[in-house]
């Protein structure tokens, strides 16, 4: 996750202020032993203010951190006050794998054909939602493997339901040769949504 924090600096004065730029290495220490980034920092010598943009990778610790640096102000007798919070959690990645194939009693070269041909309005539906596709094809056996990476699980829900929708207008029924196999982090109340709706429409794909 990516912080950008703005501190004030309580009651200033300029002998204050000016200890308490004496004490960003000591800062900028600590976050690094809590195994933050300090990505930037600029100061409003008007406001007696510090904005800094702090970078918490998986393994480190913000909240040990903050607790460590009011410690350090207070033995120097600073106090500060957070006037200003933004944080932006960057994206988890979420893969889905598949594989499809005609359903019984559609097995035909003319059905594959259909469902080859429709492939590309799909891919195009899918960058809309930013959705990432690989497929592996085997036209000997009807069969469609495909890998979508997604990062927003409510597009590709979306994308889901508009495949299911598309192929069933087309006339292309499929039915799931595997289980699917879905990232770890997606929502488990997703997974069984998902199986759900395999099941009541043979031809729901991801395709």
């Amino acid at each position: 996750m990516r912080h950008t924090l703005t501190f004030r600096l309580m009651d200033p004065t300029e002998k204050k202020w000016f200890l308490y730029k004496s004490l960003v290495p000591h800062v900028d220490k600590i976050c690094v032993d809590h195994g933050l980034i300090v990505e930037g920092r600029c100061s409003n010598e008007e406001a007696y203010e510090f904005t800094a943009t702090i970078v918490e990778p998986p393994t480190g610790n913000l909240p040990n951190a903050t607790i460590k640096v009011a410690s350090l102000l207070a033995k120097n007798g600073i106090e500060n006050k957070l006037v200003y919070s933004n944080t932006i959690e960057r994206p988890r990645i979420h893969t889905a794998v598949a594989k499809w194939t005609l359903a019984a009693g559609y097995e035909s070269k003319d059905n594959w054909d259909k469902w080859v041909a429709v492939m590309p309005e799909i891919d195009a539906y899918a960058g809309e939602y930013e959705i990432k596709s690989k497929r592996n094809l085997d036209p000997e056996n009807y069969v469609c493997e495909l890998t979508n990476t997604f990062t927003d699980i409510e597009s590709f829900t979306k994308f889901v339901f508009f495949s299911s929708q598309l192929c069933s207008r087309t006339g292309v029924m499929l039915e799931p040769l595997e289980e699917h196999k879905m990232s770890e982090v997606i929502a488990d109340d997703l997974f069984e949504e998902l199986k759900s709706t395999t099941r009541q429409h043979r031809q729901l794909s991801f395709l």
